[in-house]
């Protein structure tokens, strides 16, 4: 639908898109496409590849390096990446006109970040909560109750 209205209902491992009938004064959604992310969901211990460097200095004392950013937020934020860059290309082909962002703290913030400026300006409401784990039915009431009659 050229002139379509997205939802897009995600957090930091699992995204759903739906669309909309603009023309109709109702939340019927239609599932577009489903996303999950497992690498988000897995302890940073098992993500990280080796163990912290360690350099020995004079004496018995040695120092182990940490890792500056933690191996989960990195793939929460390739996750958002992912869900940006489908997106933009959904865009791209007219698939959509108008994008409600419905998604968790702070995966909400991560996801609006790495919008392109042409995605942002499609962007008509964000909601941040997660509603990944509702029906389909559940998810439709809970929007209109949030937004009220679509416009």
């Amino acid at each position: 639908m050229a002139n379509g209205h997205w939802i897009l209902v995600a957090n930091g491992s699992r995204a759903v898109c739906y669309s909309r009938d603009p023309r109709k004064a109702d939340w019927t959604l239609a599932r577009e496409a489903e996303f999950e992310h497992i690498e988000s969901r897995m302890k940073g211990s098992d993500l990280a590849t080796d163990r912290p460097g360690g350099v020995r200095g004079h004496g018995n004392d040695s120092t182990k390096f940490a890792p500056r950013t933690d191996p989960r937020r990195s793939e929460v934020e390739q996750f958002a990446r992912e869900l940006a860059a489908h997106l933009a290309d959904a865009l791209n082909a007219g698939r959509y006109a108008k994008l409600t962002l419905v998604a968790s703290n702070p995966f909400l913030g991560m996801l609006a970040a790495q919008l392109p400026a042409s995605v942002r300006r499609c962007v008509d409401a964000q909601l941040a909560n997660d509603y990944t784990q509702l029906a389909q039915k559940d998810l439709q009431a809970r929007l209109k109750e949030q937004f009220g009659t679509p416009r």
